[in-house]
């Protein structure tokens, strides 16, 4: 019986730890859309700038960025609450290239709800140097948002 109850409680705890959303609702990983008109809808409602992140299939720094840098835990906090996030495969969407200037991958660009470009980044950025740029337009655009 102890066993089995204590089998039990280690089946618990490696299911809530595997979820994407541990107790208390954090985020593991970021809830990504590939709707920009869902995207910029949500965007307006929460008040919040747009994160684009434009990826290629074949892009050894994109595999990179997204084992080391999206799934950073401050990354994907600082995503999950101050974001809209968006991923396009940059590829498939080529006219996505072109309307937002990408030159190559990975990219992130950050929009306000009405388009205006925050941020343009290019090539790998590890967790560090991508959360001091996102905490720069995230106060940038906090303090326009208020006024």
């Amino acid at each position: 019986m102890y066993v089995h109850r204590q089998a039990l409680a280690i089946g618990i705890v490696v299911n809530l730890l595997s979820s994407p959303t541990h107790a208390f609702g954090k985020p593991d990983v970021i809830a990504w859309s590939d709707s920009m008109s869902q995207t910029l809808s949500s965007a307006r409602n929460l008040n919040r700038p747009v994160l684009i992140y434009v990826k290629s299939a074949n892009c050894g720094w994109c595999r990179k960025m997204e084992r080391s840098t999206w799934s950073d835990p401050a990354v994907v906090r600082a995503v999950t609450q101050g974001f809209v996030p968006l991923k396009v495969d940059g590829e498939q969407n080529l006219a996505w290239l072109d309307k937002l200037e990408i030159t190559g991958f990975p990219a992130v660009v950050v929009l306000t709800a009405s388009g205006e470009v925050l941020l343009h980044l290019e090539g790998y950025q590890s967790p560090k140097d991508l959360l001091h740029r996102l905490e720069r337009v995230a106060h940038t655009s906090n303090s326009t948002n208020r006024h």
